[in-house]
């Protein structure tokens, strides 16, 4: 029988969860991994709570025995600065005589503004750095357009000034996988890591398809020493020389191991990348799904994707034909999902994309590709694609695509 309660007990088949469930359930989940391993580990949570994590605690109150029974301790902050302060200290375990526990695995959470007056304690947390069998998670709720804030938030930017790598989930069901990954990076690298939770995706409730019997993590072989947190003299910049020279160098070999970032569909003869982040990925995947691709047909577009899935049909007609007739340079046409916008696996993804412009085409195929890919979104799509994707790290996404309209519309007077 299929219960409401199963989001917290079933490893394989549909629940019905939403984002912040899946952080709970990733909360408990990495308990029992950590049990599987021999580890005798604690957790523990705090922040202040903010949309689009505003209703956290109220996720974490509603399981209160279950986390007292996986050792979990839920405290929230007076602010963020504080939270934040406390989850350094757990990683100061080892610093103690006789532990009760192995180590602890922490969480902060705040919204993007928290994160702005977050960011001394953040950063200072990050370069002590975190224990090899706890680890810390950022969890940052990004408000991109300003529905529920003051100001619309981003706050990548403000994650990578304190060298802290963000993981960007999809959906909330990559919630719960992208936070293990997290909690396994944090402890290999040495660094606090970020989980970007946008409201459509932290708000956002689903039937997921879990599958954590078979999930695993690969850790890379080779780890530099003197990586993880340490007790004795203050040295400033050898907290920062640790933090670029040894543990981000680890980020980009987790990365890879993993297969973070990875190709969802691509054509035989590939020429252009699509590369998307986050969220941004699912609007792809729907913008080259629109019925309105047989407007593309209607302009005599012959168009032809390789795809995997059946419901990629319409999406993979769109790219060979379109760009030999406009005999763009052969290059790769894919559409890669990035897990990781920051610290990007550039070297990876160089060697198999185009990024931001069409290298060695000229102006005017550069503009009349991007022309015909405007008039194949509908209005509607372009307004709403205006207000809610503000993200910078993805390509091709119709809000970005917004931007190249001034430059085009004159090449197409009849675009809609």
């Amino acid at each position: 029988m299929v219960t409401l309660n199963d989001k917290w007990t079933v490893t394989r088949g549909p629940v019905l969860i939403n984002g912040m469930q899946a952080i709970a359930r990733m909360l408990l989940v990495q308990s029992e991994l950590d049990r599987s391993r021999g580890l005798k580990t604690a957790g523990y949570v705090s922040g202040y709570r903010g949309s689009p994590v505003g209703n956290l605690d109220t996720a974490l109150w509603a399981i209160r025995d279950r986390l007292t029974a996986a050792g979990i301790v839920f405290q929230p902050g007076v602010n963020e600065d504080l939270a934040a302060t406390a989850v350094r200290g757990t990683q100061q375990l080892g610093f103690l005589p006789n532990p009760k526990v192995d180590g602890v695995f922490a969480a902060w959470y705040g919204k993007g503004p928290g994160v702005d007056r977050s960011t001394d304690a953040l950063k200072h947390g990050n370069y002590a750095g975190t224990s090899p069998t706890g680890g810390v998670l950022c969890l940052y709720g990004d408000d991109h357009a300003g529905k529920s804030s003051t100001v619309a938030h981003q706050s990548e930017q403000a994650m990578a000034a304190c060298l802290i790598p963000s993981l960007y989930p999809a959906t909330a069901a990559e919630i719960v996988t992208f936070g293990l990954y997290g909690y396994a990076l944090s402890r290999y690298s040495g660094l606090w890591v970020g989980l970007k939770l946008v409201n459509e995706t932290a708000e956002q409730t689903m039937t997921a398809d879990l599958a954590l019997d078979d999930f695993e993590i690969v850790i890379p072989p080779e780890a530099a020493d003197g990586i993880h947190i340490r007790s004795g003299v203050l040295s400033p910049l050898a907290e920062e020389q640790v933090a670029v020279e040894k543990r981000l160098p680890l980020v980009h070999k987790f990365v890879r191991a993993n297969k973070l970032d990875r190709t969802v569909f691509r054509a035989p003869r590939p020429r252009l990348g699509i590369v998307a982040a986050g969220k941004s990925y699912g609007d792809v995947r729907q913008g080259l799904a629109f019925p309105i691709i047989e407007h593309l047909l209607e302009c005599s577009f012959s168009l032809g994707f390789a795809h995997r899935n059946p419901r990629d049909s319409r999406a993979a007609r769109i790219a060979h034909h379109l760009l030999t007739h406009l005999r763009l340079p052969r290059r790769h046409d894919f559409l890669a999902p990035i897990g990781k916008p920051w610290r990007l696996e550039s070297q990876r993804l160089l060697s198999r994309c185009l990024l931001s412009r069409l290298s060695g085409s000229s102006d005017a195929q550069f503009k009349a590709l991007a022309g015909v890919i405007m008039r194949a979104m509908p209005r509607r799509i372009r307004r709403a694609a205006a207000l809610l994707n503000r993200s910078p790290f993805s390509f091709g996404t119709a809000a970005n695509l917004l931007k190249l309209q001034e430059c085009v519309r004159p090449f197409f007077p009849n675009a809609p």
